[in-house]
């Protein structure tokens, strides 16, 4: 931090009120509405519901068939189960009580063409050294219901071979039909030669507390899986959460509607084909792959992500949440800290609600088209704070260069801000647009770049402000203003930079503060826009203030100060004061560079 005097003594009397250097981009205003994202409707043709009979883990224990397993042999009490050593099949529609331990054992379910019948884990203990531990052959629907207070385990083997009619068994549970987990007892499910557990039609899991060990995927329904009320814990040396239909558009996908969630996985934490719905629950989540040519990311829709409630961490080098479509946020507590993007969208990116902090990213948050009209969001990144369209990322120095795995050319992308509370930490642009930016509501703090190369305000072809209040913070090498205004924004540069954790504000001709905003960083340019700066009007920047009312990340709107220093006074004339690209600013009067 500097301690120059003559920096402060300078900063007194050198603010830039005329600018000589004007924009260098074209400023045609591009025809059309931003596009805006219908993931909404689309979700409209996706099945979320649940039966309230797969919640419901009640049995008639009195008419079951028990089935009690030793280290030898089988005992079984009722019908439909027959028993080859300690290798039981279980045959028809019913009710199969199973408990006990035995190290060389397996189950098979052959229910038959649409049938019905429940499976209730009641303290069983089974490995199958030759193969999967409960293999599901035919059935309707088959639901395992863990018995309330009971401890389960099972496993596979760690290597066989078993393909039966086009089907490769390879998982410790293996289901042909759909398969639903309830009840309130436990399960540990250990995937020594795969994947832990296995629908290759839905899996539907309402209850339990299931950890899941896999060398692959740890828990995956093929059409769909959908978790309600479920504690689940999972180490996968692959997806943790996995659906993967690729054939059928409305399948494919993941819904979570609660539960309680430890996601660790060497690739990606959450992946389905299509799409991944979330409406509540608690996350930790975390990834380990490092190279770029592998994808670890957090949560990974291809078609779309929609969220809507819920606490999530995310611990990775890939991005945080990723699809190849469109992001939709419209709640939720979230924390990302991740080497690559923080949220990703090919397409359109919108956040309506919610609480984002990502607090370290490579790019904070990325799409084609970004829309914001709510919540809380706050970012810090190494390259570009929010960037509309990509950009060749290769000259990452992130972990395992993966940055650039997302990237996308397009001149044709935008940002637009109706609402909400954004705040930037950045190194490279700040708010970035390969297209147009709009501003209409909310609040947007950028504190950054310190390298002349970037700019805390980035647009090609135009940037427009008709409401909200936005304040950025940088060099003055890149700086841009708005192009068209119809509130009052002033673009300032110093001949010099302003010390970390300098506060600067602006004042109407009363005295009143409009804005006022603390920096992290050294700085050398500062653009002020807000509904309270008029065409007309003179107004007054001050530094270091005492301000009332700064809020945890040094904002304030429309307060009162004492004291400060008086920089210099700006006499509006037009919406727009200083438009420029290239300010100069250089070092600090008397010689001397940027502050070290």
């Amino acid at each position: 931090m500097i301690k120059s005097k003559k920096l402060l003594i300078a900063l007194t009397v050198l603010i830039a009120l005329i600018l000589s250097v004007t924009l260098v981009y074209s400023c045609n205003k591009q025809d059309g509405e931003t596009p805006s994202s219908n993931l909404g409707e689309t979700l409209d043709n996706i099945d979320t519901s649940i039966d309230d009979n797969d919640k419901s883990s009640e049995y008639n224990e009195s008419g079951a068939t028990a089935v009690v397993f030793s280290d030898s042999s089988v005992a079984i009490t009722g019908s439909g189960a027959v028993a080859s050593g300690c290798d039981v099949t279980l045959s028809g529609a019913g009710t199969f009580i199973l408990s006990g331990k035995c190290e060389e054992g397996s189950v098979t379910v052959d229910a038959g063409k649409g049938n019905k019948a429940t499976v209730v884990l009641d303290g069983l203990e089974l490995a199958n050294a030759d193969g999967v531990a409960i293999y599901i052959k035919s059935g309707k629907k088959i639901t395992l219901t863990l018995a309330e207070g009971k401890e389960n385990v099972l496993s596979d083997g760690e290597s066989y071979s078993i393909v039966e009619d086009g089907s490769t068994l390879d998982g410790t549970i293996f289901s042909k039909s759909d398969l639903v987990i309830n009840g309130n007892g436990l399960l540990t499910v250990n995937g020594n030669n795969a994947h832990g557990i296995v629908s290759k039609d839905g899996l539907t899991i309402t209850g339990g507390s299931i950890s899941v060990s896999s060398k692959s995927t740890g828990i995956c329904g093929k059409d769909f899986l959908k978790i309600v009320d479920a504690q689940i814990s999972v180490s996968a040396g692959s997806d943790a959460l996995r659906s993967d239909n690729e054939t059928d558009a409305d399948m494919g996908y993941i819904y979570v509607q609660s539960g309680t969630f430890t996601l660790d996985a060497y690739n990606d934490a959450m992946q389905a084909y299509s799409f991944v719905i979330i409406e509540d629950g608690d996350f930790d989540i975390s990834t380990s792959a490092t190279s770029s040519s592998e994808s670890a990311k957090g949560i990974k829709g291809g078609s779309g992500v929609k969220i809507s409630g819920g606490t999530f961490t995310f611990d990775m080098e890939d991005d945080g949440l990723h699809t190849n479509g469109d992001i939709l946020v419209t709640g939720g507590d979230f924390t990302i800290n991740t080497g690559d993007d923080g949220v990703h969208a090919d397409g359109t990116l919108e956040i309506t609600g919610g609480n984002i902090v990502i607090s370290r990213s490579y790019e904070g948050i990325e799409g084609t088209h970004i829309v914001v009209s709510g919540g809380y969001i706050d970012i810090t990144s190494s390259d570009d704070g929010m960037n509309a369209s990509g950009g060749n990322n290769s000259n990452s120095t992130a972990v395992g260069g993966r940055p650039g795995m997302d990237m996308f050319e397009a001149t044709d992308g935008s940002i637009t801000v109706s609402g909400g509370y954004i705040i930037i930490h950045n190194e490279g642009d700040g708010v970035d647009s390969n297209g147009s930016l709009t501003v209409s509501g909310g609040v947007i703090l950028v504190d950054g770049p310190q390298s002349g190369g970037n700019g805390s305000f980035d647009y090609a072809s135009t940037a427009e402000i008709t409401g909200g209040v936005v304040i950025t913070l940088g060099t003055s090498e890149m700086a841009q203003n708005f192009s068209e205004a119809t509130q009052g924004t002033m673009l300032v540069g110093f001949n010099g930079y302003a010390p970390i954790g300098t506060t600067l504000s602006v004042c109407d001709e009363n005295g009143n503060v409009i804005v006022a905003f603390t920096s992290t960083k050294y700085f050398s340019c500062a653009l002020f826009s807000a509904p309270e700066i008029k065409k007309g009007s003179t107004y007054s920047i001050y530094m270091d203030a005492d301000i009332e009312g700064l809020d945890m990340n040094g904002y304030a709107h429309n307060t009162t100060q004492t004291g400060g220093t008086l920089l210099g006074s700006i006499e509006m004339t037009d919406y727009i004061y200083g438009q420029g690209s290239g300010m100069g600013g250089g070092g600090k009067p008397g010689g001397g560079g940027r502050p070290r």
